[in-house]
């Protein structure tokens, strides 16, 4: 077969283990900032499901026509974000 392979020398135990550990801690550290810059992305992560919030999420969800639902769904996550003057991420879209 191809004669470079089997003189290349054989990593020991040690300097293998190594490399496992500094790709781990790579990755690791790329997922870390990663989730970091999306969490402070959005001040509030969640609508937080009050009971007026499931009440006026339920009139949403009673509407007829799928459009109608995602816009009052819409509505509601922007006046509960505090209105789509006060977030522009809201208002942009």
């Amino acid at each position: 077969m191809n004669a470079s392979f089997s003189s290349a020398p054989a990593l020991g135990r040690r300097v293998r283990l190594a490399a496992l550990l500094l790709a781990v801690g790579c990755v690791s550290f790329v997922q870390g900032t990663l989730l970091g810059l999306f969490d402070s992305a959005s001040p509030q992560r969640w609508l937080a499901p009050t009971p007026l919030v499931l009440q006026a999420k339920a009139q949403c969800d009673a509407l007829a026509d799928r459009a109608d639902r995602l816009r009052c769904a819409q509505a509601l996550v922007a006046r509960g974000l505090g209105g789509a003057e006060s977030n522009p991420r809201v208002a942009a879209r």
